[in-house]
């Protein structure tokens, strides 16, 4: 359950809105339901960007005062009973803090506007969010997570580059775990050409700066605003690397080798670049010998030969049966 100004999934009434509607916020609220003889058992530090587990004493409390079914609720929190809180406390209700990325899913500020227009009213609420669900088509916003805050709502510039691009993420994400995956593999790429921002580089430092919300650190904007300075081309690059033939043509150029560096597989820079409209890109990761792309690359290419040799291994021990017996 995250903790903060509120957390909303789907249309559900959560309990990080429990707060408002009994004029208290979470950080006092939470107290009151955790509390056992006159003694809160509320371990860890609230921040706004914490998720609060709770026990089940702790969650039948919130249910009740939320008026909402525990089992809607289990639906519309993934951390309603996902971990209960040390056993440092004997008997009664109890909660926990989290903010580290390995307890808290990915999270995001709701569109202010979308929310006036939902509740009537000026409200901050935090969404779980799916990685294609971080564009507000409707208002042009991106929904940044930034770690130790409620998260920020970035305009973006005009156009439908970031619309066009999660309609497409939100297609390819129908298409099952395999797109889940080749989306991280371009997510790892993409972060790796932000941090070392090639010379040739235009459209990123551009997009940067045009994005800059200046309440935050200079220093750390470069940081957090990766993710959205570069979801365009990371979905036209998880696009590419989930396509089936396009995965077989790599393999097949390897010719039963493995790559040395992807000069080796030159038909995979050739698309990558222009997959991207940066015809540069070529000659950049010709040369690279390591990092994301390159052992994705490896990595096909070594599950293609290890199921040739299984397949092989198979059919030789199935002909071997087959033989009758000499004598």
């Amino acid at each position: 359950m995250a903790g903060g100004a509120g957390t909303r999934r789907d249309d559900a009434v959560v309990p990080g809105q429990v707060g408002s509607q009994v004029r208290q916020e979470i950080k006092e609220l939470l107290p009151a339901v955790a509390d056992a003889g006159g003694l809160s058992n509320v371990m860890g530090r609230a921040r706004p960007d914490s998720e609060v587990f709770l026990n089940q004493e702790a969650r039948d409390r919130v249910a009740v005062l939320c008026r909402v079914a525990p089992h809607h609720l289990y639906k519309a929190l993934p951390a309603w009973a996902q971990e209960e809180p040390r056993r440092r406390f004997a008997t009664g209700p109890a909660a926990q803090f989290h903010h580290t990325p390995e307890m808290v899913l990915p999270w995001g500020p709701a569109c202010p506007k979308c929310t006036v227009r939902r509740t009537g009213r000026v409200e901050g609420v935090r969404l779980y969010l799916q990685p294609w669900q971080r564009v507000c088509g409707s208002h042009r916003a991106w929904l940044m997570q930034v770690p130790g805050t409620a998260g920020c709502v970035v305009a973006l510039p005009a156009g439908e580059l970031w619309v066009q691009a999660q309609k497409r993420h939100r297609k390819l994400s129908r298409r099952g775990a395999a797109v889940v995956g080749a989306f991280e593999v371009a997510q790892a790429v993409t972060a790796s050409w932000w941090q070392r921002m090639w010379p040739r580089e235009q459209l990123w430092p551009a997009r940067l700066r045009a994005l800059w919300e200046a309440r935050v650190e200079w220093e750390t904007w470069q940081v957090v605003a990766r993710e959205a300075g570069t979801y365009p081309e990371t979905v036209a690059l998880a696009a590419l690397l989930a396509d089936g033939a396009f995965r077989r043509r790599v393999v097949a150029e390897a010719r039963g080798g493995v790559p040395f560096r992807l000069a080796d597989l030159p038909s995979l820079p050739e698309a990558v670049a222009r997959c991207l409209r940066r015809p540069w890109l070529v000659e950049e990761l010709a040369a690279q010998t390591s990092g994301p792309l390159f052992t994705w690359a490896y990595q096909c290419v070594r599950a293609r030969r290890g199921g040739q040799a299984r397949w092989a291994q198979r059919g030789g021990q199935e002909t071997a049966r087959a033989q009758p017996a000499s004598g």
